[in-house]
């Protein structure tokens, strides 16, 4: 009896031991990701390169180059769009037909110009960003190799190995295909508000004083995003250091009969990781919702904006801005002279694209 008791209680004592050791690690580990955030400090995209080789230069100036082109090719879409527009009202069927022919030629040379450059930019700038990911983590492993011992014991093995694979990756995401698409969508921004101002300044004017809402509404839902995608990756990281605790001392767990309180352990660390992504979707939800809804009103005052142009230039210039017969001969507005279709079509679809 007394053996049994004593093996009871030393059992118990080992339970104990192991659990304020895993513990320990959790709480050490935490400590250290706290003093990782404070550590943080931000880096220019030109760190982010700094590994790149003559080959990995040549790579992204290319990719950014097409990139330029296929911003250009938008400000030209819309152009030709409004030109098609104003083409249908044309005096004769034939100057419309031979017109509408010609422009429809010129969509088919922009939409394969933009698949050159977009799968230029993108195949390039993806084989720069993976170049500089495999050197990230060669020398983040070298660096690894060569801390002292004492620092894997104050640290998490786990989170070690997991989280420079999701944090590059971001990296890589960041630096590849979505660098291009930036310089892309700038210059698209930057040519089509030239269009537009050009063409019908009075509704571009209108339409880009709906941006700076939709700036700070997109502001918002990227902070928040951020905020619940950190939590929710150091949730999935605790969830998996965890995991890999219990697996690399499976032989004590199974010797000590507590693999309920390992899986217990585990399974409120998936529940923290769950309500962390809930919230996330939670607030991506909210945000897209009430983005959408200000997207759509502005489309409905652009467009009202845009058919009250076409009628005051028609009230305050009927000779210039109406159909009218005259002498057999029909006469349609001056597209120089007056706001047409095709002029309101060009800021009101620029502000699509914008969104």
């Amino acid at each position: 009896m007394n053996n049994n008791s004593s093996a009871s209680e030393i059992k118990h004592i080992e339970i104990e031991i192991i659990s304020k050791d895993i513990d320990e690690k959790t709480v050490c580990s935490d400590s250290i990701n706290e003093k990782n955030e404070e550590d943080k400090i931000p880096v220019t995209l030109n760190d982010l390169f700094y590994y790149a080789d003559i080959k990995d230069k040549l790579y992204i100036t290319c990719g950014l180059l097409t990139a330029i082109i296929s911003g250009l090719n938008q400000p030209a879409q819309l152009i030709i769009f409004g030109s098609i527009l104003d083409a249908f009202n044309n005096t004769t069927p034939e100057k419309s037909s031979k017109l509408v022919s010609f422009l429809a030629i010129m969509y088919l040379v922009v939409g394969f110009q933009q698949f050159c450059t977009n799968f230029s930019q993108t195949a390039l700038m993806n084989m720069a960003a993976g170049r500089q990911i495999k050197k990230l983590r060669e020398n983040y492993f070298k660096g690894l190799l060569r801390k002292d011992i004492t620092f894997f014991d104050r640290s998490d093995p786990g989170t070690l190995a997991t989280s420079v694979m999701e944090r590059t990756l971001i990296v890589q995401d960041a630096i590849g295909e979505k660098l291009a698409l930036a310089f892309q969508f700038v210059i698209a921004f930057l040519g089509g508000i030239s269009v537009a101002l050009y063409y019908c300044w009075a509704l571009a004017l209108l339409m880009f004083g709906i941006i700076p809402v939709l700036a700070g509404l997109i502001g918002i839902a990227i902070s928040d995003l951020t905020k619940a995608t950190t939590k929710s990756t150091e949730a999935y990281n605790i969830a998996g250091s965890t995991a890999i605790q219990a697996l690399g001392s499976i032989r004590t767990i199974y010797s000590l009969a507590v693999e309920k309180k390992e899986a217990d352990r585990y399974n409120e660390a998936l529940t923290q990781a769950e309500s962390a992504g809930l919230e996330r979707w939670w607030a991506t939800g909210g945000i897209t919702g009430l983005i959408g809804m200000v997207m759509w009103l502005a489309y409905a005052l652009g467009l009202w904006f845009g058919a009250y142009l076409i009628s005051r230039d028609m009230e305050n210039d009927p000779e210039n801005c109406t159909y009218y017969t005259k002498n057999g001969n029909l006469h349609v507005p001056d597209t120089v002279k007056c706001v047409t279709g095709g002029h309101v079509m060009i800021p009101f679809f620029l502000f699509c694209l914008v969104d």
